[in-house]
This record gives structure tokens, sequence and C-alpha cells, in this order.
């Protein structure tokens, strides 16, 4: 049996293997196909033997179901040469660190945990103090569909919800009234302390509670608030948990950063990390933007930027949804179909059978 081999997902447990390779003398080479997991962005390849010891990654689109083929050949040296057809390849240390995030397992008949995340400072709201408006329709439009949405989403068992709504930092030397104050950075102020809600008819009192605030700038508290999600006090340790969140401010991002000028904070989270920081709770991430259809003159860039961001954030493609596209059945049903397995970024690859 071969002394080299390589790192990949084990169908039932969804946990890393490894299996040999098809190399055992300098110039043998062989290919690998393997599958990726749904959600992921990445998929990694681990490879050890005599004298080596790496991983090899290489970018997925999202929803994709091609297998990636990899071609490893053992040189003189000892070491191994990998290419993917098709794509760059970057290579990593084998070290802990770059070891993708564990799987969020699917599984059926879970209770469900329901947080909604809400940007309080969306520009169709009527001004900061004043009821929340969201969405680009009548003030109460989107309200009934998100208490019905959280109701279906909930199914049968007993569920647990909750509401939590991010602005902006105030800026230090930046003084003023009305639309230069920004209000709370989060509504409630500690979810740590909050429990959440056992109906979604509480839910939708709660949502009608929320004051409007100013974000001052572009960029917002998104990526702050993902950071304050994780310490929700509803999450339960046996249940399905799942984030949706509602807003058109984007939230400061690291590999994907706003336009110049739009973010005039210096940030201590970033949505990318604050995302798998999520996913490795189990969390689970649906999006609804609620930006305007088409950009005004002006703002196309930011707005765009926006729409991205809350594309990328979506655990699936299918959970990323415009207020257009809204439709609280067909919503809920994507939901519903949840794969076995939920990677978030870089993920190893199922071997083929």
């Amino acid at each position: 049996m071969s002394q080299y081999l390589f790192k990949h997902l084990d169908a039932d447990s969804g946990l890393p293997i490894e299996s040999p390779l098809s190399v055992e003398n300098p110039g043998q080479s062989c290919t690998v196909s393997l599958l990726p997991v749904a959600g992921a962005t990445a998929m990694q390849i681990g490879i050890s033997g005599p004298g080596t010891a790496f991983r090899a990654e290489v970018p997925v689109p999202p929803g994709s179901d091609t297998p990636v083929v990899w071609h490893l050949e053992l040189l003189a040296s000892g070491k191994m040469r990998v290419h993917a057809r098709g794509a760059e390849v970057v290579f990593l240390p084998a070290t802990p660190e770059f070891e993708p995030a564990a799987l969020i397992p699917g599984r059926a008949e879970e209770p469900v945990d329901l947080l909604l995340l809400v940007d309080a400072t969306c520009r169709s709201s009527a001004g900061p103090g004043r009821p929340l408006r969201l969405g680009q329709g009548d003030a109460s439009g989107l309200y009934p569909k998100l208490v019905a949405f959280a109701g279906g989403a909930a199914g049968s068992l007993a569920a647990r919800f909750g509401c939590f709504a991010f602005s902006d930092s105030p800026l230090p030397d930046l003084a003023g009234g009305g639309d230069l104050s920004p209000g709370p950075l989060f509504q409630p102020s500690n979810l740590a302390r909050d429990k959440g809600y056992r109906t979604p008819d509480d839910l939708g009192e709660a949502l009608s509670k929320l004051k409007a605030a100013s974000g001052l700038d572009w960029v917002d508290g998104l990526a702050e608030a993902l950071a304050q999600a994780r310490q929700w006090a509803g999450w339960r340790s046996q249940s399905r948990k799942i984030v949706l969140v509602c807003g058109d401010s984007p939230g400061h991002s690291v590999l994907h950063p706003a336009p110049a000028g739009c973010d005039l904070h210096a940030r201590l989270h970033a949505v990318e990390e604050e995302a798998l920081s999520l996913h490795e709770k189990g969390v689970e991430i649906a999006t609804l933007f609620l930006g305007p259809e088409t950009a005004t003159p002006g703002t196309g860039d930011i707005i765009e930027h926006a729409r991205q961001q809350y594309a990328q954030l979506a655990s699936l493609p299918e959970w990323a949804w415009q207020e257009g596209n809204f439709h609280c059945g067909s919503a809920v049903a994507a939901l519903h179909q949840r794969p076995k397995w939920l990677a978030r970024g870089a993920a190893y690859g199922w071997k083929r059978s």
C-alpha cells in the first residue's frame, strides 16, 4: 500500500479521513476526483507522505456540484506535484489554523431557533427614532411576511425566535442631532441576556417596536451584529440554528472591501470572520436584501457591493433573497430543503464512489 495519503470527507460521518494514493515510486502519477460540499466556496485536499505534508486549495463556484479533478505526480525528490484541471491551486501548510471548519449536519426533525438580524438604518425609514420601516413598500408590508416566514420555518416543533436590530457606532469627532445621531448600536442592547420569544406573534410585536437609526456612513454595524448573534441566549444545544439578515447596509469586509469613502470607522470585526464563527457554532445564515431593485445615480457601486455581500453571507445561494423575489412559501420550502452536510468557506471534498 502506498505511503502517500490524501485527505477527504467520510460520507457517513462528515469527518475528514485519509486514503492511500495510487503512487509509490517517483515518476508515477494519479488522479483523484472529489465532489464539493454544499455551501463550500473552496475545496481542499490534504497530502501527506514520507518527508511531505501540505494542503492544496482551489476555488469552487457557489452551488457547484461539479467534481474537482486533482492530478498528482510523485517527483524524484519525494515531493508531490499537484494541479487541478481549470483552476488555480493555492498551497497551504498542513497546520491546524488552515484546517477547514467542521460541517453542519442536516438532521431531520430538529426544533428551530430563528434570530432575525435587522438593519435599523434601512434607507426607506422615515428618520432616526421613528418606527423602523423595512423594505421599499408600505410601512407594514414586510413584517407580516417575516412573521409568516418564522412560523413556516419553525414547523410543528417548539421553536424559539429572536429579533435584533443594528445601526452603527457614532463618530467621535462628529457632533449634531437628527441624521447625525446614530441612536443605539443594538436593539436590544445585549443578546446574551435575551432568550427570545416562543411564538411568531410575539416576534411580530417585537419587530413593531424597533426604532429607525442613522448609520452615518454607508457601511454599518453588520459585522458587529453577527458577532453579537453568536452570543444570543436563545440558542439551544439540540436545535437547528438560523440567522436571517434583513437590510440594505453592508458590514465591514476584508476580502471584499466597500468602495473608497463608504466606511469612516476603524473596525474590529469583519463579516467573513463572524459568519465563519457562527458556522462553527452550528448556525446557518439566510439573507433578505432590502435595497432598491435599481441603483440611483451616485449610489450604484455601494448598492451592488451590499447586494453581493448579502448573497455571499447566505450559507447557500438559494437562501439569499431580495425583497422583490421574497415569497414566504418558496423561501420556507428552500430552507427546509437543507443538505445532509453544510460547509462554509473551504472544505474537503467527497470521494466519488
